[in-house]
């Protein structure tokens, strides 16, 4: 699968959003994206 540039990817789910994600906003500089799927799509993304 080829993904063009400026592509958007949309998550849903609340196990999806949830997942151990930093809260507030902005406390997140390690890990921002929880331990959910947010987190392997990002791995993936930017391995």
């Amino acid at each position: 699968m080829k993904i063009q540039k400026n592509s958007k990817f949309l998550l849903v789910g609340d196990s999806v959003t949830d997942a151990g994600r930093s809260r507030p906003v902005g406390e997140g500089l390690f890990n921002p994206h929880g331990t959910g799927y947010p987190n392997v799509v990002h791995g993936l993304l930017t391995s």
